[in-house]
């Protein structure tokens, strides 16, 4: 789906309504991408020593986990939110 400025097919009011959509998206990823990072380092630091801290790897990886689950929602609800500014032909 090529929604960016100057698609054919889409009205000014679609493609700003599009462009909307997406730069939001794309904020809201950056964030979760940002956190992801964190726990990664928070993981790293629980496997330095002579033992690793298997409940603080465990913990990190939970979140990382529960980050990209947010990511896949988010791009599923964005998709969504894009097809309904869509009418049938396009």
């Amino acid at each position: 789906m090529g929604f960016g400025p100057g698609s054919a097919d889409l009205s000014v009011k679609q493609q700003r309504k599009l462009l909307d959509l997406q730069q939001a998206f794309q904020a809201h990823q950056l964030e979760r991408m940002q956190s992801i990072q964190q726990q990664s380092f928070e993981m790293q630091k629980a496997y330095l020593g002579d033992t690793p801290d298997k409940q603080a790897i465990l913990d990190a990886q939970k979140k990382i986990n529960e980050i990209n689950l947010k990511m896949l929602e988010d791009r599923l609800d964005t998709r969504e939110k894009m097809q309904a500014i869509l009418n049938e032909s396009q």
